[in-house]
């Protein structure tokens, strides 16, 4: 569990960004964002871009235009603060994510692999 004077920090930080969705059930899904500058190296050139850390959208809400409407304000906060993409992860088991990001444009970037050693 994260303090709460973590949570008050990351609310105050400019290069991070907050959002929940609200309907009069209450919030059923949030987006959190950061903005990250890449400092470049031999093999690729300094970049800003906006990272999505977490979004979430309550089950029985899904496909509805919600996980859309965050991904789009995420989209305009990030180009508004100079990012030049926007980027995220997602397990490749979650195959209902997977799909949701690739109708929204997204492409896939690295592959990452892991293999138990024990």
């Amino acid at each position: 569990m994260v303090p709460e004077v973590e949570y008050l920090r990351r609310l105050d930080d400019p290069a991070s960004f907050l959002v929940c969705a609200e309907t009069e059930t209450g919030i059923v899904g949030f987006i959190r964002a950061t903005l990250v500058d890449s400092p470049g190296g031999r093999a690729h050139f300094p970049v800003r871009y906006g990272r999505i850390e977490e979004i979430v959208v309550r089950s029985d809400q899904r496909r509805g235009g919600i996980g859309r409407t965050l991904l789009s304000a995420a989209r305009e906060w990030a180009k508004a603060n100079g990012a030049q993409s926007l980027e995220l992860g997602v397990y490749a088991f979650n195959a209902e994510a997977v799909a949701f990001y690739q109708r929204e444009g997204f492409e896939t970037k690295v592959v990452s692999f892991s293999k138990p050693i024990g």
